[in-house]
């Protein structure tokens, strides 16, 4: 049965149960009291110690410590769940809808990628059949350059430049276009911009007319898991555009990261500090 908007359906015991778990998932490491718990939720301390204790028993907390300095977190049970989750929705399955909007949006061809061995690999691609569409990635899991991918570029931005030069050996920063950025020094300065904007910039870098913009997407553990990008035509757009465009993008990754379980944390931010 669907969701009512207006709680109509809801089971009030288990909405708290929820609420309790939540809190105690946006605790700090060494965890929460049952007071905490009572007055953060708003039930008698008596209810919250009966809630947290079941909780316990069922795996889905842990507890340490005795009377008032007992404290209480996540337990395995979600361990096994997120992994449950993640074998039952494949990620490439997950993102389509947020690539769908994002096509739909823009008028261009979403994808979501990874790196794999200093390639990119694109796992999910939408398009809506406009004019600005392009048919130069036809095939899903083909391995692409990353210097010169909006997708493989803000991935890139992740690392060190020694871990970049280490992720690229034998593969090198070969001439796509005349507009491919092919000396290290120069590359390390785009990822630089790329990390401090949050987003990339492929202008015409892979194919002759052809643009993307990219950003990274996080899960629940608040890793990189990919990036999406939005490509097609360069045509009249201009730098100004792109980067209209490359906020555009941003903002569909951090909504897509939400819905892998992200936290809200400013990971643009810690981006831009540069890898560690």
């Amino acid at each position: 049965m669907a969701a009512n908007q207006d709680g109509k359906y809801e089971v009030k015991s288990l909405v708290l149960a929820l609420t309790v778990i939540e809190f105690v998932a946006s605790a700090k490491d060494a965890g929460v009291s049952v007071s905490q718990v009572a007055r953060t939720v708003g039930t008698p301390k008596s209810n919250a110690f009966r809630i947290l204790q079941t909780l316990v028993a069922r795996g889905y907390l842990s507890d340490h410590g005795e009377g008032p300095g007992r404290r209480y977190q996540l337990g395995t049970m979600f361990l096994r769940l997120a992994n449950a989750a993640t074998l039952q929705r494949p990620l490439a399955e997950v993102v389509k809808p947020a690539l769908h909007r994002l096509s739909q949006k823009t008028n261009l061809i979403a994808r979501f990628g990874i790196l794999d061995r200093g390639y990119v690999v694109a796992l999910a691609r939408e398009e809506t059949g406009d004019r600005d569409s392009v048919m130069v990635w036809p095939y899903l899991g083909r391995r692409e350059l990353a210097h010169c991918s909006a997708l493989g570029k803000v991935l890139l931005s992740t690392k060190s430049d020694s871990e970049v030069g280490d992720v690229l050996a034998g593969i090198g920063l070969p001439l796509r276009t005349q507009k491919t950025i092919t000396d290290w020094r120069s590359f390390s300065h785009e990822l630089s911009i790329t990390r401090a904007r949050g987003f990339s910039i492929d202008d015409e870098e892979d194919f002759d007319g052809v643009f993307a913009v990219g950003a990274l997407v996080y899960d629940h553990t608040d890793q990189v898991v990919g990036a999406i990008s939005a490509c097609g035509l360069k045509l009249e757009r201009s730098s100004g555009d792109l980067l209209a465009l490359g906020t555009l993008i941003k903002r569909f990754a951090t909504e897509l990261s939400t819905d892998l379980g992200a936290s809200q944390e400013d990971h643009q931010a810690i981006a831009a500090a540069g890898p560690v």
